[in-house]
């Protein structure tokens, strides 16, 4: 008998294993991606909540100029992604997709859309760019289209 129950579980993990439900991407991964701009273009998904940038293994900075804790972006599960300065004298540059312009955010979290660029380091200095694969700049969310 025990071969008889050795054989029905070795079937049994064998047709459950065949069922089993292919992997799924992470719940806690949002739509967005960081691309960098300078000249190593790099990809980085961006989880929900808030992560924290700067020099180190997430972004892959190397630069002693940015600090480890130099901004924080926020994810919402309302598909909004929000930057602020964690340095009280290093404000992050955002290059608007809009306006040639470029402003400045302190430690109040500013609203990004798809496509605006922003610089870790002054107005030059690692520039990320905000994007949403498979989404168009004529659907994207901006704060008249939230309130109406």
């Amino acid at each position: 008998t025990w071969g008889s129950q050795t054989r029905s579980r070795t079937e049994t993990m064998a047709t459950a294993s065949a069922a089993a439900p292919q992997p799924q991407p992470c719940k806690n991964q949002s739509p967005f991606i960081l691309m960098s701009l300078d000249s190593k273009p790099r990809k980085v998904s961006l989880p929900y909540g808030t992560t924290v940038l700067g020099r180190g293994p997430f972004l892959r900075i190397l630069d002693t100029k940015i600090s480890r804790r130099q901004a924080a972006l926020r994810v919402s599960d309302l598909d909004t992604v929000e930057i602020a300065s964690l340095r009280q004298n290093r404000p992050i540059c955002v290059r608007l997709v809009e306006s040639p312009d470029l402003i400045c955010v302190n430690s109040a979290f500013h609203l990004l859309s798809v496509g605006d660029v922003f610089f870790l380091f002054a107005d030059s200095g690692h520039p990320f760019m905000l994007l949403r694969p498979q989404f168009s700049a004529l659907t994207r969310r901006t704060p008249s289209l939230l309130h109406d």
